[in-house]
Protein backbone atom coordinates (compact mmCIF):
# COMPACT_ATOMS: atom_id res chain seq x y z
CA UNK A 1 0.00 0.00 0.00
CA UNK A 2 2.92 2.35 0.75
CA UNK A 3 4.15 1.96 -2.86
CA UNK A 4 0.79 3.21 -4.21
CA UNK A 5 1.05 6.35 -2.08
CA UNK A 6 4.57 7.01 -3.40
CA UNK A 7 3.37 6.62 -6.98
CA UNK A 8 0.35 8.87 -6.35
CA UNK A 9 2.60 11.51 -4.76
CA UNK A 10 4.95 11.38 -7.75
CA UNK A 11 2.10 11.66 -10.26
CA UNK A 12 0.84 14.78 -8.46
CA UNK A 13 4.23 16.38 -9.17
CA UNK A 14 4.21 15.73 -12.94
CA UNK A 15 2.09 17.34 -15.63
CA UNK A 16 2.38 17.08 -19.39
CA UNK A 17 0.76 18.18 -22.60
CA UNK A 18 0.97 18.44 -26.35
CA UNK A 19 0.17 21.21 -28.81
CA UNK A 20 -0.55 20.09 -32.37
CA UNK A 21 0.55 22.00 -35.51
CA UNK A 22 1.61 25.38 -34.12
CA UNK A 23 1.92 27.88 -36.98
CA UNK A 24 5.35 29.53 -36.72
CA UNK A 25 6.04 32.29 -39.23
CA UNK A 26 9.51 32.74 -40.72
CA UNK A 27 11.95 34.68 -38.55
CA UNK A 28 9.51 34.96 -35.63
CA UNK A 29 8.99 33.75 -32.08
CA UNK A 30 5.58 32.17 -31.46
CA UNK A 31 4.21 32.00 -27.91
CA UNK A 32 1.77 29.53 -26.36
CA UNK A 33 0.48 30.08 -22.83
CA UNK A 34 0.50 26.78 -20.91
CA UNK A 35 -1.67 26.60 -17.78
CA UNK A 36 -1.26 23.58 -15.50
CA UNK A 37 -4.40 21.62 -14.63
CA UNK A 38 -3.54 22.15 -10.96
CA UNK A 39 -0.83 24.38 -9.46
CA UNK A 40 2.52 22.81 -8.66
CA UNK A 41 3.70 22.89 -5.04
CA UNK A 42 6.99 24.52 -6.12
CA UNK A 43 8.53 25.90 -9.29
CA UNK A 44 8.73 23.07 -11.86
CA UNK A 45 11.47 22.09 -14.27
CA UNK A 46 10.14 22.20 -17.84
CA UNK A 47 11.17 19.79 -20.61
CA UNK A 48 10.08 20.53 -24.19
CA UNK A 49 10.38 18.51 -27.39
CA UNK A 50 9.55 19.26 -31.03
CA UNK A 51 7.50 16.59 -32.81
CA UNK A 52 7.30 16.42 -36.60
CA UNK A 53 6.95 13.73 -39.20
CA UNK A 54 8.36 16.07 -41.84
CA UNK A 55 11.61 15.38 -43.68
CA UNK A 56 12.02 19.14 -44.28
CA UNK A 57 15.45 20.11 -42.91
CA UNK A 58 14.09 23.57 -41.98
CA UNK A 59 12.54 21.99 -38.88
CA UNK A 60 16.11 21.87 -37.56
CA UNK A 61 15.98 25.67 -37.44
CA UNK A 62 13.34 25.66 -34.69
CA UNK A 63 14.24 26.27 -31.07
CA UNK A 64 11.77 25.77 -28.22
CA UNK A 65 12.11 27.13 -24.70
CA UNK A 66 10.11 27.94 -21.58
CA UNK A 67 9.67 31.53 -20.39
CA UNK A 68 8.11 33.05 -17.25
CA UNK A 69 7.76 29.74 -15.40
CA UNK A 70 5.48 29.87 -12.34
CA UNK A 71 3.81 27.21 -10.19
CA UNK A 72 0.63 27.57 -12.27
CA UNK A 73 1.82 28.21 -15.83
CA UNK A 74 4.61 29.00 -18.28
CA UNK A 75 4.98 30.50 -21.72
CA UNK A 76 6.24 28.10 -24.36
CA UNK A 77 8.21 29.92 -27.05
CA UNK A 78 9.12 28.60 -30.49
CA UNK A 79 11.78 30.53 -32.42
CA UNK A 80 11.72 29.89 -36.17
CA UNK A 81 15.01 30.81 -37.87
CA UNK A 82 13.84 29.37 -41.20
CA UNK A 83 12.71 31.46 -44.18
CA UNK A 84 9.42 29.56 -44.38
CA UNK A 85 6.39 28.99 -42.14
CA UNK A 86 6.67 25.76 -40.17
CA UNK A 87 3.99 23.87 -38.21
CA UNK A 88 5.59 21.70 -35.53
CA UNK A 89 3.78 19.89 -32.77
CA UNK A 90 5.22 20.35 -29.29
CA UNK A 91 5.26 18.03 -26.29
CA UNK A 92 6.05 19.36 -22.80
CA UNK A 93 6.63 17.89 -19.37
CA UNK A 94 6.64 19.80 -16.06
CA UNK A 95 8.17 18.17 -12.95
CA UNK A 96 8.02 19.71 -9.50
CA UNK A 97 10.01 17.56 -7.05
Amino acid sequence: MHEFKLIADLLNKIQHGQIIDVTCGPGTITECNIIFTSPMHKLPKIFISILSGSSNADYGKLTVFAFQITTSSFILRIANAADVTLMPSIMWLAISL
